[in-house]
């Protein structure tokens, strides 16, 4: 979720998971967290900064604590963020399962969200799938354009980890999440996501034209 502040500030957003990251901020801000159990939560955060928190988070109370106007982009998620630094992968570690090595030459394929899942031998001549690949190599998921009703990756329990990257021509975000403004957001710049998870993933873009490509390791 991204907030443009005045001094002084706050305001309250819906979001989700156990860990609160801050991947921009001009100065500090102060989040209070309201758990599903009604619990509060609050912390004093800069830019870089993340908290763990114990159970799940319903909503944030966001203020602005700088003595100028603050823009401030927070992730909520299930795993910690570590944060992308120049020439490396940003990476949410959500299960301790190791990375597998896949190939460098998968294709991805331009698909609607509602049509069945495809991997091709040949770009210009899709096929259905019939099976799952070898122990350790890479499945190639179609290239997703999620509109603004969203798009699911499905869930896999042979999944190692899901690769991540927003097209490098889109012109909004991407959201891991079913709604606007909740979960981690994907831009255009950002490098490769790796997210360790074998549940279904859920995305929305903000403009019904940007893509995102998604790779899948398979255990």
């Amino acid at each position: 979720m991204r907030e443009v502040l005045q001094v002084g500030e706050h305001v309250t957003r819906a979001a989700q998971g156990v860990y609160v990251f801050i991947r921009q901020a001009d100065g500090p801000v102060y989040i209070t967290a309201l758990m599903q159990d009604g619990r509060q939560s609050g912390h004093e955060l800069y830019h870089g900064q993340q908290v763990e928190l114990v159970g799940e988070i319903r909503e944030l109370k966001i203020q602005n604590l700088h003595a100028a106007v603050n823009t401030v982009v927070i992730g909520t998620g299930y795993g910690r963020f570590h944060p992308r630094q120049d020439g490396q992968e940003m990476t949410i570690v959500g299960q301790s399962d190791p990375l597998t090595v896949g190939n460098d030459d998968q294709h991805p394929l331009h698909v609607i969200n509602e049509y069945e899942q495809t991997v091709v031998t040949d770009p210009a001549q899709p096929l259905d799938v019939k099976h799952q690949p070898p122990a350790g190599q890479v499945n190639a998921l179609p290239e997703i354009v999620p509109d603004v009703t969203g798009a699911v990756v499905p869930a896999s329990a042979g999944r190692r980890a899901l690769l991540l990257r927003a097209a490098p021509d889109n012109t909004g975000l991407i959201w891991l999440s079913g709604a606007a403004g909740v979960g981690l957001p994907l831009a255009a710049t950002d490098g490769l996501l790796k997210l360790e998870t074998t549940a279904a993933v859920d995305l929305l873009a903000t403009n019904a034209t940007d893509k995102i490509f998604v790779m899948e390791l398979i255990a």
